[in-house]
């Protein structure tokens, strides 16, 4: 399994109309892209995941230091997820 992260900022301007495209949304300059590489089917050996979980990890460490610089508490935060999942995937509940 492979992992890149893009920074928007830095993608050329193909790139990132690319991704845009496909995302059906635009990226700002200050947000980063994640893409996971994975075949179907096949588990990832035990050093993929221990790397998956722990980019997930500092993913949501860097998502609560955003969160409390900004002043946001924890409970605006979770509303403002939990909207963004039903915009994303009406009908389904958490």
């Amino acid at each position: 399994m492979e992992s890149i992260v893009c920074n928007v900022a830095d993608l050329e301007i193909a790139q990132r109309l690319w991704l845009e495209g496909t995302l059906g949304q635009p990226l700002g300059d200050s947000q980063q892209v994640f893409i996971r590489v994975l075949t179907p089917g096949v588990p990832p050996d035990p050093f993929t995941k221990g790397r998956a979980l722990a980019d997930v990890q500092r993913l949501a460490e860097r998502a609560a230091d955003y969160r409390r610089q900004q002043g946001i508490s924890e409970t605006e935060a979770d509303a403002a997820l939990d909207e963004a999942m039903n915009h994303v995937r009406p009908g389904v509940s958490p």
